[in-house]
């Protein structure tokens, strides 16, 4: 949720700076925090593979993406994509939780590594 915090306040420096949030640069920039965002929330699920780390983070950045739609300053392109990143964020959320590689099926050859027992 910190990175969703830190998104906001990132808009907040940049139209204290004079940029209108409805101006190219405001959207574009909004949209490369974005990214941003998705990749620090891809390593955080990834890292702890908790849902609940995935789905404080869908919550923030869908009610960006929800804002930006319907509310003032609006922005099509920003609601987009942040509802998009939400997306992702649950998919990558759902398959870190269920892809487990500390817990994965050896037999299957997935998640395995070489021991010392196995190599001597």
């Amino acid at each position: 949720m910190v990175s969703v915090a830190t998104l906001a306040n990132l808009g907040a420096a940049i139209v204290s700076t004079g940029v209108a949030a409805e101006s190219t640069l405001g959207e574009v920039s909004t949209v490369a925090a974005l990214v941003a965002v998705l990749g620090l929330a891809t390593f955080y699920v990834w890292r702890w593979k908790n849902l609940a780390v995935s789905a404080a983070i869908i919550w923030g950045v869908a009610w960006v993406g929800f804002g930006r739609l319907s509310d003032a300053p609006e922005s099509t392109l920003v609601g987009v994509v942040a509802l998009a990143v939400a997306v992702l964020i649950a998919v990558t959320g759902l398959l870190a939780k269920s892809i487990d590689w500390r817990s994965a099926d050896p037999s299957k050859g997935v998640g395995t590594t070489r021991s010392a027992d196995a190599i001597a």
